[in-house]
C-alpha cells in the first residue's frame, strides 16, 4: 500500500501570531477559531505549541536533505529535453 502525503492545508505564520495574540487577549479557542475561520482543536494546537517552543515559524522537515541543486534540476531538464 503506497504513503499518502498529509492532506492537511499548513497554517501560516501570520494566522499563528494572530491567534496567539488574540488568545493572550483573552479569547477563547472558539472564538479565534471562528475569527479565523480554523477549528477550534487547530487553535489549540496553535497556542499549545507556541507556549511548548515559543516561535511561531515551522518545524524543519524531517526526511534526507537535496543532494542537487536547482540548478542541476534545470541543466537536466535542458538535457533531457534535447533529445
Amino acid at each position: 500500500m503506497p504513503i499518502q502525503a498529509s492532506k492537511r492545508i499548513p497554517i501560516s505564520k501570520e494566522d499563528r501570531i494572530k491567534a496567539v495574540f488574540l488568545h493572550q487577549k483573552g479569547k477563547s479557542y472558539s472564538e479565534i477559531g471562528n475569527e479565523l475561520n480554523k477549528s477550534k482543536s487547530c487553535i489549540k494546537t496553535i497556542i499549545d505549541r507556541y507556549n511548548k517552543t515559543k516561535p511561531y515559524d515551522d518545524r524543519p522537515r524531517s526526511g534526507r536533505t537535496r543532494i542537487s541543486t536547482e540548478k542541476d534540476e534545470r541543466k537536466l531538464v535542458r538535457l533531457v529535453q534535447k533529445k
